[in-house]
Protein backbone atom coordinates (compact mmCIF):
# COMPACT_ATOMS: atom_id res chain seq x y z
CA UNK A 1 0.00 0.00 0.00
CA UNK A 2 1.29 3.45 -0.79
CA UNK A 3 0.23 6.66 0.90
CA UNK A 4 0.96 10.21 -0.15
CA UNK A 5 0.89 13.38 1.94
CA UNK A 6 0.86 16.49 -0.21
CA UNK A 7 0.65 20.21 0.44
CA UNK A 8 2.65 23.36 1.03
CA UNK A 9 5.84 23.21 3.06
CA UNK A 10 6.04 23.82 6.77
CA UNK A 11 2.85 22.07 7.85
CA UNK A 12 4.43 18.92 9.33
CA UNK A 13 4.06 16.38 6.54
CA UNK A 14 7.62 15.08 6.91
CA UNK A 15 7.48 14.92 10.70
CA UNK A 16 4.11 13.13 10.62
CA UNK A 17 5.50 10.59 8.18
CA UNK A 18 8.63 10.06 10.27
CA UNK A 19 6.56 9.65 13.46
CA UNK A 20 4.52 6.94 11.74
CA UNK A 21 7.66 5.21 10.46
CA UNK A 22 9.40 5.40 13.86
CA UNK A 23 6.35 4.05 15.68
CA UNK A 24 5.92 1.18 13.22
CA UNK A 25 9.64 0.33 13.41
CA UNK A 26 9.46 -0.40 17.16
CA UNK A 27 5.83 -1.49 17.50
CA UNK A 28 4.43 1.45 19.44
CA UNK A 29 1.34 3.58 19.02
CA UNK A 30 1.86 6.73 16.96
CA UNK A 31 0.94 10.31 17.91
CA UNK A 32 0.36 9.44 21.56
CA UNK A 33 -2.64 7.27 20.72
CA UNK A 34 -3.39 4.04 22.55
CA UNK A 35 -4.59 0.93 20.76
CA UNK A 36 -4.03 -2.77 21.43
CA UNK A 37 -1.06 -4.61 19.96
CA UNK A 38 0.51 -1.98 17.70
CA UNK A 39 2.28 -3.77 14.86
CA UNK A 40 6.01 -3.70 14.22
CA UNK A 41 7.05 -3.47 10.61
CA UNK A 42 9.20 -1.98 7.91
CA UNK A 43 8.75 1.33 6.13
CA UNK A 44 10.06 2.38 2.73
CA UNK A 45 10.75 6.13 2.78
CA UNK A 46 11.01 8.17 -0.37
CA UNK A 47 12.20 11.71 0.21
CA UNK A 48 12.77 14.06 -2.68
CA UNK A 49 13.45 17.15 -0.56
CA UNK A 50 14.96 16.40 2.87
CA UNK A 51 18.58 15.27 3.06
CA UNK A 52 18.84 11.74 4.47
CA UNK A 53 21.91 12.17 6.71
CA UNK A 54 21.42 15.76 7.85
CA UNK A 55 17.63 15.81 8.31
CA UNK A 56 15.90 12.44 8.23
CA UNK A 57 18.36 10.32 10.26
CA UNK A 58 18.53 12.79 13.20
CA UNK A 59 14.74 13.09 13.26
CA UNK A 60 14.30 9.31 13.25
CA UNK A 61 16.82 9.02 16.10
CA UNK A 62 14.97 11.66 18.12
CA UNK A 63 11.71 9.74 17.55
CA UNK A 64 13.27 6.49 18.84
CA UNK A 65 13.10 4.63 15.53
CA UNK A 66 14.75 1.28 14.84
CA UNK A 67 16.55 2.29 11.66
CA UNK A 68 17.06 -1.34 10.61
CA UNK A 69 13.30 -1.36 9.94
CA UNK A 70 13.35 1.78 7.78
CA UNK A 71 14.41 1.46 4.16
CA UNK A 72 15.00 4.21 1.64
CA UNK A 73 15.03 4.73 -2.08
CA UNK A 74 18.36 6.27 -3.02
CA UNK A 75 17.80 6.54 -6.75
CA UNK A 76 16.98 4.64 -9.90
CA UNK A 77 19.76 2.93 -11.85
CA UNK A 78 19.29 3.20 -15.59
CA UNK A 79 19.93 -0.13 -17.33
CA UNK A 80 21.60 1.25 -20.46
CA UNK A 81 24.41 3.30 -18.91
CA UNK A 82 24.26 2.38 -15.20
CA UNK A 83 23.76 6.02 -14.19
CA UNK A 84 21.80 6.60 -10.97
CA UNK A 85 19.04 9.19 -11.21
CA UNK A 86 17.21 10.86 -8.33
CA UNK A 87 13.95 9.05 -7.69
CA UNK A 88 10.62 10.68 -8.52
CA UNK A 89 7.14 9.20 -8.68
CA UNK A 90 7.47 8.75 -12.43
CA UNK A 91 9.77 5.83 -11.50
CA UNK A 92 7.16 4.05 -9.39
CA UNK A 93 7.27 0.90 -11.54
CA UNK A 94 10.97 0.40 -10.69
CA UNK A 95 10.09 0.01 -7.00
CA UNK A 96 9.13 -3.59 -7.68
Amino acid sequence: MMGLLAGEGGHGKSMSTLELAAALSVGRCAFGLQYPDPPRGKTLLISCEDDWQRTIVPRLAALGADRTMILRVEGVRMKKDGKVLDFHMGHYAQLE
